[in-house]
């Protein structure tokens, strides 16, 4: 049972933390039925440029591509780096490289796609946009200072990032 603050802010956040029209128990359904599948998965939460409300997202195996832990002063073991492939579209793949510092957003244009006739511009601001051949990215810093991405496990951990299932 969650006791939240009667703000409007809160209210809106709480029967929409996804931006899919999910509430929060939900949402934790869904991370519940894809843990239970994976043993494993992540769950995000960030602002999208433009928003007011940061989204949750949660992340499987199958999107999570690379990431990194080490140990800080403190010697607690803590995520360094983290790439998490958001979207899949015909044309491209959109990748987010997060570290404590930036938050990048990589388009990388699909093989067979012809990146002379490919127009980024009508899926972003073309402003915001540096590209390169073969992709474009977006480069944000990041305010937080910290990665928010937290691993959900099934069951006990087995090692950093790799769970097990019942399944």
């Amino acid at each position: 049972y969650r006791v939240l603050p009667l703000k409007p802010d809160v209210e809106e956040f709480s029967q929409n933390c996804d931006g899919e029209q999910n509430s929060i128990n939900e949402f934790f359904s869904h991370v519940d039925v894809m843990s239970t599948i994976f043993g494993i998965c992540w769950i995000s939460c960030i602002k999208p440029v433009g928003s007011d409300l940061p989204r949750w997202r949660y992340h499987t195996p199958l999107d999570v591509t690379n990431w990194q832990f080490s140990y800080n002063m403190s010697g607690d073991l803590v995520l360094k780096k983290i790439v998490i492939r958001t979207a899949s579209e015909n044309e491209f793949d959109v990748y987010q490289y997060i570290t404590p510092e930036n938050i990048n957003t990589y388009f990388v244009i699909k093989e067979g796609v012809d990146e002379e006739e490919f127009d980024i511009s009508q899926y972003i601001d073309a402003e915001d946009v540096e590209s390169y051949d073969g992709y474009h990215v977006v480069r944000q810093e990041n305010e937080l200072g910290y990665i928010p991405v937290v691993t959900v496990y099934q069951n006990v951990k087995v090692h950093n990032n790799i769970g097990s299932t019942i399944i």
